[in-house]
């Protein structure tokens, strides 16, 4: 689908691709495509999640929303530090750069971007410790590489609470309490 990214978008498209190749704001923003292609839904290689953006996200009894996603990226330049933040998949953009001199190693690619709506997290990792959330932030533009999958989200009073199965920290575990088995049935 054919899609013309808003002032605020190509902004924050345009901010993105100044953290990788430099230069100027305002000469990347004048030189990016003013329509993209716009993408709902996208499944992780090798078996990973499907996920789709929020504006594809039917709430149903039969559909879970698959929108909210943990996303882990890459800050600083001389201490490189993993930030693990979540959010709302708010669009996929297709980014054709041109053979321009001034995209540097981008010239001639495209770019899958991913609008992001980050929950405010504190930057704690849902596999290691409780994590939750009662606001978003500002909407972010990264890479779609850092998308690594659907989390789920329960809601009480007020606050959700993000469940990322990705680590045994949030697994599930029954006792066999109250439930028949196999086992108990042969005994």
């Amino acid at each position: 689908m054919s899609y013309q990214p808003d002032h605020n978008e190509r902004i924050k498209v345009a901010l993105y691709i100044k953290q990788i190749v430099g230069g100027r704001q305002t000469v990347i923003l004048a030189n990016l495509p003013t329509v993209m292609s716009l993408w709902k839904k996208v499944r992780i290689r090798h078996g990973g999640d499907s996920i789709r953006t929020n504006s594809a996200t039917r709430i149903s009894a039969k559909q879970r929303n698959a929108s909210y996603i943990r996303v882990n990226r890459v800050n600083g330049t001389l201490q490189v530090i993993q930030l693990v933040q979540y959010g709302r998949l708010e669009k996929i953009l297709v980014c054709p750069l041109s053979n321009n001199t001034q995209w540097l190693g981008l010239a001639g690619k495209t770019l899958l971007l991913a609008l992001i709506k980050p929950c405010q997290t504190g930057g704690r990792d849902a596999t290691k410790e409780e994590t939750h959330y009662s606001r978003n932030l500002a909407s972010i533009i990264t890479d779609l590489r850092n998308v690594k999958g659907v989390v789920g989200r329960v809601e009480s009073r007020g606050e959700w609470t993000i469940i990322d199965c990705r680590n045994s920290f949030a697994k599930p575990a029954f006792d066999g309490a109250g439930y028949i088995t196999d086992e108990s049935e042969a005994a």
